[in-house]
């Protein structure tokens, strides 16, 4: 089974399989640090797995054919190959909360803790020049779900 790396990552925090079923990702944290490590199915009981990110803490995550989607403590998604490759980065900012993606991958819905649900939608434009990171997604909407706030405010 997965062990823990070192001390900088003391505890399970999230899994998820690949679309495909064949891979694992697994995220342990402590404190204000994580570790990501990726592994063949077949593999997870023999291995201890392969180290694809030694800082992000993922409170959500999704994906598509090729790809996992991670949503990590700062507020950024990550997008990274079967292999953990990274693809590229968005930030939404705030904690994420949850993570949903199109069949198509066309859109994602993104949650934050910060009360924030973001819908980001691929743009074959080119990078959008508003955004924070190196993502295919640009942010075409927002809603913004606040304590004192009667309804949704639309962004």
């Amino acid at each position: 089974p997965l062990r823990t790396l070192d001390t900088q990552s003391s505890y399970p925090h999230h899994a998820r399989f690949s679309h495909d079923g064949t891979r694992l990702w697994f995220n342990s944290c402590h404190l204000y640090n994580g570790i990501t490590i990726a592994t063949p199915v077949e593999a997870a009981d023999d291995t201890e797995g392969t180290v694809v990110d030694a800082q992000w803490r993922v409170y959500a995550s999704a994906t598509l054919p090729g790809m996992v989607v991670m949503g990590d403590a700062s507020g950024y998604v990550h997008a990274m190959d079967d292999e953990g490759r990274t693809l590229w980065r968005h930030h939404v900012g705030s904690s994420i909360s949850a993570i949903e993606a199109s069949g198509d991958g066309s859109t994602l819905l993104v949650g934050s803790y910060g009360g924030y649900l973001a819908v980001l939608q691929r743009t074959e434009t080119g990078l959008d020049p508003y955004s924070i990171g190196t993502s295919p997604y640009a942010e075409v909407r927002r809603w913004i779900f606040w304590d004192n706030e009667p309804t949704p405010l639309r962004w």
